[in-house]
């Protein structure tokens, strides 16, 4: 690698060439080598848990660009298993040309107890496939995630443009998808074949008496009792066979480490964050808590079981959920059913009125749907529309929409960003 001072008037930034790029970085980054990597490039101050990082890597290929975006997307749940990709975005665009000649890949995947993102830019030279992975968890991507689009927009190949964008243009193995590169100009393709599996719901059910009833066992601990313990009133109730079979509470009726946790977490005054999915005339609603000891989720099944007739809404039960922190955004994105798509605007602004849009979602065949994120005093309302994603739905200006079509990782971005706001504030005091 050869190393040099970008800018004499700006020393904290650095330049290194590799033999396939040049990369910029600023000084808060070490630059170094490893074994397989042409580049690594890691925080200078260590982090507690996990170091976020960038790696630059390079595998020799004719293959276009196409098929090295296939193959990449392909490679997050071989590498990372349980890895479920939330975007996929055109990037290093040239609008003289009318081409991307990169893919931004964006998938999350669970390592212990939290969840690591991989935002991967990968470009084609003609010879080579290269690619820059940049990885963090979710309480870290508000810091780093601006330096790692920063130090992905400043990377310049070393290979001839003409080659670079030839590779944009070719057509590969990877299946096509036909429609978008219509509506593009140049190859896309088809992200159908990497739809993450559907959401199956696990979580036990619990009914609104059982988790009243278990909150007034937790209540028992702070009135000095020894032990969490169910109220002798309900302990020869159904409430106590549906909190037993949950693990909340063990034979005695005393609260379990997950019960107290689940009482806790409900007993916050605002939930973290409440989303709803409507679809083929069918609601599915989904509430996150945090508490001391982690979020509780309390959900219906996915709009997806209960299209499909594998469960049944009731709103007297919920499955119940306790998860880290950090594994809140990734649940909730698998939930709600968010999959790589392709964020295109239409040549004339989309449109749609508030009547047509609730029809729309209301109808048995269309397949529109309609998914609201709301929390920590913000909100986002999607359109899922058959053959063109995820749009997002403006205000209304005189009863009509405007359909926004934004980077395809917006979605799980958005979640995270909700989720950081909420918990930098501190779980909620406990309703009394």
């Amino acid at each position: 690698m050869k190393f040099s001072t970008a800018d004499r008037r700006a020393p904290q930034v650095h330049e290194v060439q590799t033999p396939h790029a040049i990369v910029r970085y600023p000084d808060s980054f070490v630059a170094s080598e490893y074994d397989g990597a042409e580049l690594v490039l890691t925080l200078r101050d260590r982090q507690d848990g996990f170091q976020p990082n960038l790696v630059l890597t390079a595998v020799e290929s004719t293959a276009p660009l196409t098929d090295a975006s296939a193959a990449a997307i392909l490679a997050s749940s071989q590498q990372h298993p349980g890895a479920r990709v939330v975007g996929v975005d055109l990037w290093d665009e040239n609008p003289d040309a009318t081409l991307a000649r990169a893919r931004c890949i964006t998938f999350v995947y669970p390592a212990g107890a939290t969840d690591v993102v991989v935002t991967k830019t990968v470009w084609a030279t003609g010879t080579h496939h290269v690619h820059l992975s940049a990885s963090a968890t979710p309480a870290q991507l508000g810091a780093v995630g601006p330096v790692f689009s920063w130090i992905a927009a400043q990377l310049r190949l070393t290979a001839d443009a003409g080659e670079v964008e030839a590779a944009a243009r070719s057509v590969g193995a990877a299946p096509a998808d036909a429609d978008a590169s219509t509506r593009v100009g140049f190859p896309l393709e088809a992200l159908s074949a990497f739809a993450p599996p559907p959401f199956a719901t696990t979580a036990p059910v619990v009914s609104a008496a059982a988790l009243t009833a278990l909150r007034a066992g937790a209540s028992r601990s702070r009135r000095g009792l020894a032990s969490a313990i169910l109220p002798r009133r309900v302990r020869t109730t159904d409430a106590t066979t549906e909190l037993l079979a949950a693990g909340f509470i063990d034979e005695g009726a005393a609260l379990t480490p997950t019960g107290t946790a689940v009482a806790s977490a409900l007993g916050a005054r605002q939930p973290l964050l409440v989303a709803r999915v409507r679809r083929g005339g069918r609601a599915a609603v989904l509430v996150a808590f945090a508490g001391p000891r982690g979020v509780v989720i309390a959900h219906d099944p996915s709009i997806g079981e209960l299209n499909g007739g594998a469960a049944i809404a009731d709103p007297e039960r919920r499955h119940i959920a306790l998860v880290v922190p950090e594994h809140v955004p990734a649940f909730v994105a698998a939930w709600i059913g968010l999959e790589p798509f392709w964020p295109i605007d239409d040549a004339e602004p989309m449109t749609v009125s508030t009547r047509d849009l609730e029809a729309a979602v209301d109808s048995s065949t269309g397949g529109w749907a309609d998914v609201l994120l709301q929390g920590a005093g913000s909100e986002r309302f999607d359109a899922v529309i058959p053959g063109r994603g995820w749009k997002r739905v403006t205000a209304p200006v005189d009863g009509v929409h405007e359909l926004v079509a934004d980077p395809s990782r917006a979605v799980y971005t958005f979640l995270v960003d909700l989720c950081a706001r909420a918990l930098e504030e501190g779980p909620a005091s406990p309703a009394r």
